[in-house]
This record gives C-alpha cells, sequence and structure tokens, in this order.
C-alpha cells in the first residue's frame, strides 16, 4: 500500500486502532485528570527495507503500518495523557511500554507485547466480579465505574449496596 492509499484509508475510517480516544478517557477517568479535549492522530510507519512475512510484502517506501497518538488535554491545553501505538510489520523489538510520571517515575516494559484480544477477554472477565455487586441503577449507566474493591456510580458516593437477587423469590 502507498503512503497515499494509506492516507486515503484514514480519511475514509478503515485504517486506525478502534479505541484509543476512549482508552485516553478511560485512563483519564481512572486517574481522576480534568480532560476536557481528546485529540487523535494517525500516521503511516514507512517501511526503509522490504519485508517478507508468510502473509504479505512491503516494499520500502510503503506504508508498513501505523502510527497513532491519543492525547488527553486539560481546559487550558496541558497534556495530561499521551497515548502512542505503533503496529507495523518489521518491527524489530515490539512491546509494550507503560510510563507513568509522578513521585516516582514508573516506567513497565512488556516484551513481545500483550495481545490485544486476549488483553480485551481479561479485562471482560476479570470485571464479572464487580458487576455481580452492582446496584440495579448502577448497571443501567455508562459512567458507572468498576474498581476491584467498591462499584461506584462517582467517587463522592459511598452508598451500601446491595447485590441483585437470583432466582425466585419466596412465596413465587
Amino acid at each position: 500500500m502507498t503512503v497515499g492509499e494509506f492516507r486515503a484509508q484514514v480519511m475514509a475510517g478503515v485504517i486506525k486502532h478502534v479505541g484509543l480516544p476512549e482508552s485516553v478517557a478511560m485512563v483519564a477517568d481512572s486517574l481522576n485528570l480534568a480532560v476536557e479535549q481528546i485529540t487523535e492522530t494517525i500516521e503511516p510507519i514507512v517501511a526503509t527495507e522490504r519485508t517478507q512475512t508468510e502473509y504479505l510484502t512491503v516494499e520500502a517506501g510503503q506504508a508498513a503500518g501505523v502510527h497513532q497518538i491519543g492525547r488527553g488535554l486539560s481546559k487550558d491545553g496541558k497534556e495530561l495523557v499521551y497515548l502512542e501505538l505503533q503496529m507495523y510489520v518489521g518491527a524489530k523489538e515490539p512491546g509494550d511500554t507503560i510510563s507513568l510520571s509522578g513521585h516516582p517515575n514508573i516506567s513497565l516494559v512488556i516484551p513481545g507485547g500483550s495481545h490485544g484480544d486476549i488483553a480485551t477477554a481479561s479485562v471482560v472477565v476479570n470485571s464479572i466480579p464487580s458487576f455481580l455487586t452492582l446496584r440495579p441503577v448502577c448497571a443501567l449507566r455508562a459512567t458507572c465505574r468498576l474498581d476491584s474493591s467498591r462499584p461506584t456510580l462517582d467517587p463522592s458516593v459511598r452508598a451500601p449496596l446491595v447485590a441483585p437477587s437470583v432466582g425466585p423469590k419466596k412465596g413465587d
């Protein structure tokens, strides 16, 4: 695929990693960061040499993959969340890196990376216990926060939770 064809596919919404802006929002929400605007850029990663796999061949100068950046900005334009994704044929040392700036700074590198579909399935499965303890009104709200210790609608709300009833009630 030429760089021009890549850009046309991006404009058509065909090429992108789905969910990067949503991930920026989730990270901001989880860390209680006041993100007011989310931006996204998508650029091609251009092959510097011919790369061949069992499925395709990418010639030097062609688009080998995607470089996508999602940013969460504060009201005054300060960058609070930065997510960067590079997926391309011929990556020499693939991996995932997580860096948190603070006191102390923390950096985690996962050599080889984590497979996105497996990671998504893991999040779903590990969320099941939290869903089982949600109040009915919370289960209907998309803004509900789930956390392993206590699901809430809002961090300031600490109302008692009622486990959903399962099966027939007495007298049924």
